[in-house]
């Protein structure tokens, strides 16, 4: 019988290991430093966020607590 070829194998152009493994390795590097960078980014503007808000907090409290007065009942 004759032997069947996998055409599927002879569309794939063939790298030498090393040489493809540092291809991918470089890849994996730029890839995680632009997560890491996003990540960072998105971590320090809700840290801003986070300090403006506290700081909206502090303008909303009142200096002394007479300036309103419970209602007393039942």
């Amino acid at each position: 019988m004759r032997k069947i070829k996998n055409s599927s194998r002879d569309l794939i152009s063939y790298f030498p290991t090393t040489i493809n493994q540092k291809l991918i390795d470089g890849y994996r590097v730029k890839l995680f430093a632009k997560i890491k960078d996003s990540l960072d980014r998105k971590k320090q503007s809700l840290q801003k966020e986070q300090i403006e808000f506290k700081e909206w907090l502090k303008d909303l409290k009142p200096f002394n607590n007479s300036s309103y007065s419970p209602y007393i009942g039942a």
